[in-house]
């Protein structure tokens, strides 16, 4: 009982030698510093200089006799006033933390810019990946190309990567979407149907034979390719790379997939069908 009380008491920000020092002089009333070293098995030096601290907290008042008695000031009205010290500087230590964010993201902004180096980075969780993506569609001013298979689109991350095919296009970004699948299928439908883009920036086609790789080009500056290797939400692991090379393979690809591709009229259109474009 003794230990639950002291580790409460710890997480209003005493030390585990002052709670036991203070829940002694509160369960004793007035007493000494000899009577708190035999309840706590504490030397009487560190006694005395933890006094000065639980007192300053509010916690406790000590008599001017000599040797001097301590008392404990009402639990509830020491408490309180330490929740509100806890309280007033919590709010002071996020203050200080929201400003040095805007002091680093100043700081690190108007650092020169360098040429930006070719990279390979393998995103394994889906925090890695929902941050890159949101980082990918917001520096994207002109097109993205997006390849993926009907099973991904029942996935966690399809959901807020839909919300952002739907802010893009309707900035002005130009969307191409192959989707494939062996038929226009009701899941494909909801999926068109929750972008729900009505100008002429969003593109969607159906590949009914062929399997590719899941890929997204963004404004033919990144790409991001699923690979067979899984996040803790059984989501493919995102292999993103700012490879010139590797981006035109890829671009490449997606032009001949698109050549061959139907283009599917979107669920904002009557009829809602397959039109072949040749």
């Amino acid at each position: 009982m003794q230990e639950e009380i002291i580790e409460k008491l710890v997480s209003f920000g005493l030390t585990v030698n002052q709670a036991k020092v203070y829940l002694s002089i509160v369960q004793s009333g007035t007493t000494s510093v000899n009577r708190i070293s035999k309840d706590t098995r504490l030397h009487r030096q560190d006694i005395y200089k933890m006094l000065p601290k639980l007192e300053k907290l509010g916690l406790i008042t000590k008599t001017i006799d000599m040797p001097f008695m301590v008392n404990a000031v009402p639990i509830e009205t020491g408490l309180h006033d330490l929740l509100l010290m806890f309280k007033q500087k919590s709010e002071e230590n996020l203050n200080n933390l929201e400003c040095n964010v805007k002091d680093l993201i100043d700081q690190i902004k108007t650092k020169p810019c360098e040429e930006q180096e070719t990279k390979l980075t393998l995103l394994t969780t889906d925090k890695a990946i929902k941050n890159r993506e949101d980082l990918s569609f917001k520096n994207t001013t002109g097109s993205i190309d997006f390849l993926l298979d009907e099973e991904m689109l029942n996935t966690a991350v399809m959901r807020y990567v839909c919300e952002h095919l739907q802010a893009s296009a309707k900035n002005g970004v130009e969307i191409r979407l192959i989707i494939e699948a062996p038929e226009y299928s009701s899941l494909i439908k909801k999926f068109l149907a929750k972008i729900n883009c009505n100008n002429n920036c969003f593109t969607a086609k159906l590949a009914l034979n062929t399997r590719s790789k899941n890929y997204q080009v963004f404004d033919s500056r990144e790409l991001c390719i699923a690979t067979q290797q899984k996040t803790e939400s059984e989501f493919p692991c995102i292999l993103w790379t700012n490879d010139e090379n590797i981006i035109i393979i890829y671009k490449d690809h997606f032009a001949r997939i698109w050549e061959e591709s139907e283009l599917i009229s979107l669920p904002n259109e009557a009829p809602v069908q397959l039109a072949s474009v040749a």
